[in-house]
This record gives structure tokens, C-alpha cells and sequence, in this order.
């Protein structure tokens, strides 16, 4: 039986998040490297995602589910909360190729860490939730850091 995500309950009030950021704030899925003006969500088509250009739109649900098939949450109708990882090992499995990691690097991806209220971080096993709305930036490095 498959366990589901739950929200994280911890003593500390806050928690660290990582995500892989663009130089205009979007994440991987939701970026087009082309179109630097273009807004992080509204792509004509998920082909012009960045990620989708450096993974050949790589799509294995057991090592990327996306937040509806680990959350039960459709990011359509939640878009307050963003993807993330809760540590380096998560990173790691998610952009497992290190041929995408380098890729990602050199197209300006940066490595972006934020602080989050425990009650707005949704922690699963492949990846993390949170509203970013509620985070604050606490660091920012070259993604080339995290090889």
C-alpha cells in the first residue's frame, strides 16, 4: 500500500527548502530559457519548458510524480504552493543525470534555498511542497555548488 504525503509537523517553527530557480524566479517546468520575458506559468506548450528541453521531457512517474500523484493537489487550482526538495539527497534523486544538473547550470539555474513555516511545507517522499508566498529567500548559489 502507498503511503501518502502528509504536512510536516516539527518542533522547530520553520523549515529549509531548496529549489531550482531561474534568473526570473520560475522553476524548471515552468521556465522557457528562449523567451526571458515570458511569464513562469502561462507556456504555450510544456515542450518550451526548460526541462522538457534539457531531459527530452523525461517522464518516469516512480522518480518524478508530479504533485497530484504525490500530494493529491493540482497546482491549477493551488497556486500558491511550489515545488522543492527537503534536502540534497531528494535534489539528487530528482536530477539524478548528472549531464541535467550541468545542463541546468549553465542555462543560469541557481540553487535557491528558503526558510518556510512547518504549516505551509507538504514534505513527500520524492520532492516538497510549499507556499512560497510564505517563504523567505535565504540564500542563492550557481547550481555548479551542488554537482
Amino acid at each position: 500500500m502507498k503511503k501518502k504525503s502528509k504536512i510536516v509537523i516539527s518542533d522547530s517553527p520553520s523549515v529549509e527548502i531548496l529549489r531550482l530557480e531561474t534568473v526570473d524566479g520560475c522553476g524548471i517546468y515552468k521556465s522557457n530559457p528562449k523567451n526571458s520575458s515570458s511569464s513562469c506559468i502561462n507556456l504555450t506548450t510544456k515542450e518550451e519548458s526548460l526541462w522538457c528541453q534539457i531531459t527530452n521531457d523525461f517522464q518516469d512517474k516512480s522518480v518524478h510524480p508530479n504533485p497530484f500523484q504525490e500530494f493529491g493537489i493540482d497546482l491549477d487550482y493551488w497556486p500558491e504552493f511550489f515545488c522543492g526538495f527537503s534536502n540534497l539527497e531528494q535534489y539528487k534523486n530528482w536530477l539524478f543525470n548528472p549531464y541535467w544538473r550541468r545542463a541546468f547550470a549553465s542555462c543560469g539555474v541557481k540553487m535557491v534555498t528558503y526558510k518556510v513555516p512547518c504549516e505551509h511545507v507538504k514534505v513527500g517522499h520524492k520532492q516538497v511542497l510549499f507556499n512560497k508566498s510564505m517563504a523567505t529567500k535565504i540564500k542563492e548559489e550557481p547550481l555548479s555548488n551542488y554537482f
